[in-house]
């Protein structure tokens, strides 16, 4: 009877940032106005996807946060690629201020939190993995932080690694 691994692989990274990136996101607009949160461009996810994306944010602060203070990450998913075309939760799939994220964000898959140290260095999280039931969509980070984030646009990129699944069979 032969036998099968499964073995798991990092596919090719899709990144949302100011500039450089796959995508725009420019995290840098963000302050911390209590119902504000930032959406970045509405990316494709690839089809075949992998079953998991994981998650990274890099970001950096103004002035320090109070440590343990939060960035929530959000995945906002659509069927369809046209930018403005059936998004949830009152995005609209360009980068831009997302104005009712107090409330929408409610609508959107948690994807996790980078949790602040106290200091205004660049700071890069895992802040978790998703199950992409969509091919499109875009990122959607609410500042908890009480500070606004660094104006340097090198100082923030969120980046989805897709998680692989392939069977293999045993040596």
């Amino acid at each position: 009877m032969a036998t099968a691994d499964v073995k798991v692989y990092t596919g090719t990274a899709i990144s949302w940032a100011p500039s450089g990136g796959t995508h725009a996101l420019s995290l840098s607009s963000l302050t911390t106005t209590a119902t504000c949160g930032w959406q970045g461009a509405k990316g494709d996810l690839g089809t075949p996807r992998g079953a998991r994306m994981a998650v990274r944010l890099k970001s950096g602060f103004e002035t320090s946060p109070t440590a343990g203070a939060t960035i929530e990450v959000y995945w906002a998913a659509s069927p369809a690629s046209t930018a403005a075309n059936e998004n949830p939760a009152g995005t609209v799939g360009t980068d831009g201020v997302f104005a009712t994220a107090a409330t929408a964000k409610s609508n959107l898959q948690f994807i996790g939190c980078l949790v602040a140290e106290a200091t205004t260095d660049i700071q890069t999280a895992d802040v978790g993995v998703f199950i992409p039931d969509l091919q499109y969509g875009m990122p959607v980070c609410v500042n908890k932080s009480a500070v606004s984030l660094a104006t340097a646009t090198a100082s923030h990129a969120l980046t989805i690694y897709p998680v692989i699944d392939q069977i293999q069979a045993s040596a």
